[in-house]
Parts: C-alpha cells; structure tokens; sequence
C-alpha cells in the first residue's frame, strides 16, 4: 500500500481512515434496513411481505 502511495504517511493514514469510515456507513445502512422491516413487521400485524422476506432470508 505504501509502495502504491509513494510511501507518504499522511495519504496512507488518509485511506485507511476512509476505509474506517465507509464501514461505519455500512453498518448504519444496515441497521437502518433491519429497524424498517421490524416497524413495517409490527405494522403489518407480524406479517414479513414477499419483497422482504427475500431481501433478508432467514
């Protein structure tokens, strides 16, 4: 990685703290989907509909 960065620390530093970052945002999308389908789970009186049951299999 260092090699590709032309070994500068501060650009190294810069990509990893991206990368950090990019999984925070996709473990909140994540949580997001799962809070949606249990509100829309609750909604529908316990019923997953089709659509969801495929996007998260159980």
């Amino acid at each position: 990685m260092a090699k590709i960065m032309g070994k500068n620390p501060q650009l190294v530093d810069g990509y990893r703290k991206l990368h950090i970052f990019a999984e925070v945002i996709k473990y909140f999308e994540t949580l997001s989907k799962g809070i949606k389908r249990l509100k829309n789970h609750f909604y529908d009186g316990g019923r997953f509909s089709e659509t969801e049951a495929r996007q998260f299999p159980s």
